[in-house]
């Protein structure tokens, strides 16, 4: 008898670790972790869509990660949510953002409610092949396009390798930079000590000054020059390798 009663007891273990996994799934609640996961992809589904009809193009992708959702957001299907919207302030957004998603609402219609997802921003841009030292030349030997990291935002972009091929190294620009306005310039035509004509036009009346270039400077930079007519220095915007267009008197 007590032999057959642990038989029992042994028969009824097994059986219960081999039907709780199945009454846990089937239990109100008991997939709760999974359903979860389903309408946050449901909601994604529906921020992607978003992202992709309003803010991505050939040089621009955003990938966007949900952070947080309220339950009440977590407690609806994908189909029962209604519409996204940004509500961030940025032209692109980037980083951490908020997004309204509407959803359907037996009592009220419907609803409105805040998530939080984390958008990772790219774009295609040119970037330095190899390290590239002062002074020297950009080309396509130094230079390709590559979709870069741009969360943080990064000022004064060249967005363009037509934009950077034949510029010149204004500073040290290692594998992988960015170009910015800050790191390259143009290809100087006008070069420090030559003589150049400044069109000057104070008051409106132009005239024309002989000069000496004080810097370097390519087409549509700005440079210092030195008048010995008038014993004035001034700041000028060059023209072509032997004109510069008058900005200020220094």
């Amino acid at each position: 008898m007590h032999a057959t009663t642990l038989k029992i007891h042994a028969d009824m273990n097994t059986v219960f670790r081999l039907i709780l996994p199945v009454l846990l799934l089937a239990w109100p609640g008991g997939s709760l972790e999974l359903k979860a996961q389903d309408k946050e992809t449901g909601i994604m589904q529906h921020i992607n869509t978003y992202l992709s009809t309003h803010y991505s193009g050939q040089d621009l992708r955003l990938h966007p990660e949900l952070k947080w959702a309220p339950p009440s957001i977590k407690n609806n299907s994908a189909a029962e949510v209604v519409s996204v919207k940004y509500s961030g302030r940025n032209k692109v957004p980037r980083g951490y953002e908020a997004f309204e998603v509407t959803v359907k609402d037996s009592l009220a219609g419907s609803r409105t409610d805040r998530v939080q997802v984390y958008v990772a921003v790219e774009r295609f841009l040119p970037v330095a092949s190899r390290r590239i030292q002062r002074g020297d030349s950009i080309s396509e030997e130094n230079a390709h396009m590559a979709w870069v990291d741009v969360t943080r935002p990064v000022r004064d972009l060249i967005t363009s390798i037509e934009s950077v091929e034949g510029q010149v190294a204004a500073a040290v620009i290692n594998a992988g930079d960015l170009f910015t306005a800050h790191n390259i310039r143009s290809t100087p035509v006008v070069f420090a000590g030559e003589a150049v004509n400044l069109l000057y036009n104070p008051g409106g009346i132009q005239v024309q000054l002989s000069c000496i270039a004080r810097q370097d400077g390519g087409i549509g930079d700005e440079i210092r020059l030195y008048s010995q007519e008038t014993g004035k220095t001034y700041l000028g915007q060059v023209v072509n390798k032997s004109t510069v267009k008058w900005k200020s008197t220094l």
